[in-house]
C-alpha cells in the first residue's frame, strides 16, 4: 500500500470518527468523572470505532481483507512484531492525563484484556442490554487504540515506499510521545526572532 491510498482508505477515516467523538465530548466532558457515562451516541461509536480497528489491526498483522480473523490472531502478530506497542503513551489534548492505550494487552487473553474491546463486542451483539457497555472510557481507549495502530500502518508504509512518515492533517485530540519522525509538519514549526533579528526554528509536539 502506497501513503496516498492508506490516507485516503484508513487516516481520512480516523479523522471522521475522531471528530465525532470531539463534537460528542462537547456535551459530556472529557474528564475522569464522566468515564462511566453513557449514551446512544456513544454506542454508535463504539461499534464504528471497534469495527474499524478491526479492520486496521488486520491489515497490521498481514491477514488479507478477505480472511477470517480474530482478535487472537492480531495479537499473536502485533505484540511479537512490534511488543513496544504496550508501553506507548499517548497525551490527550486539553487533559493533564495520558494513557498507555495497549497496556496490559496480552496473547493469553487478548479480548479481556484491551480495554474497550469486549464492550464493543457486547454492544455489537446485544445494543439494548448492553447500553451501559458503551461509555466514555471504553469508546476513549478504543479511540486511542486506533490512532496507535495507524500510527503504525503509516510508519510501515512510509517506510515501505522511502516516503513522508506524517499524515497530511494530524490528529486534534491524540498526541503519540516519544514518537520517532523522519519529518515534522510545517504547524510544528514556530520561528523565534532573536534579539539580532535572527530567524531561530523552535517548537515541536511532546
Amino acid at each position: 500500500m502506497e501513503r496516498e491510498a492508506f490516507l485516503q482508505n484508513y487516516w481520512n477515516y480516523y479523522l471522521v470518527l475522531e471528530n465525532r467523538f470531539i463534537n460528542a465530548v462537547n456535551y459530556v466532558a472529557l474528564n475522569s468523572d464522566n468515564y462511566n457515562t453513557y449514551s446512544f451516541e456513544f454506542v454508535n461509536l463504539i461499534l464504528l470505532i471497534g469495527s474499524e480497528l478491526d479492520v486496521t489491526m488486520k491489515y497490521l498483522s498481514g491477514i488479507s481483507e478477505g480472511d477470517r480473523a480474530s482478535i487472537q490472531n492480531y495479537a499473536d502478530k502485533i505484540l511479537v512484531e512490534y511488543p513496544e506497542i504496550l508501553t506507548r503513551e499517548i497525551k490527550i489534548q486539553g487533559m493533564a492525563d495520558t494513557c498507555k492505550p495497549f497496556e496490559g494487552w496480552n496473547v493469553d487473553h487478548p479480548a479481556d484484556s484491551l480495554v474497550g474491546w469486549n464492550a464493543y463486542n457486547s454492544v455489537k451483539h446485544g445494543r439494548v442490554s448492553n447500553l451501559k457497555e458503551a461509555k466514555l472510557i471504553n469508546v476513549l481507549n478504543l479511540l486511542a487504540c486506533l490512532y496507535v495502530i495507524e500510527n503504525y500502518v503509516l510508519k510501515d508504509v512510509a517506510e515501505e515506499n522511502d516516503d513522508i512518515d506524517i499524515p497530511d492533517q494530524d490528529s486534534k485530540l491524540f498526541v503519540l510521545k516519544d514518537w520517532k519522525r523522519k519529518y515534522i509538519s510545517s504547524a510544528d514549526i514556530v520561528l523565534k526572532q532573536t534579539e539580532t533579528g535572527e530567524p531561530i526554528i523552535d517548537g515541536g509536539k511532546a
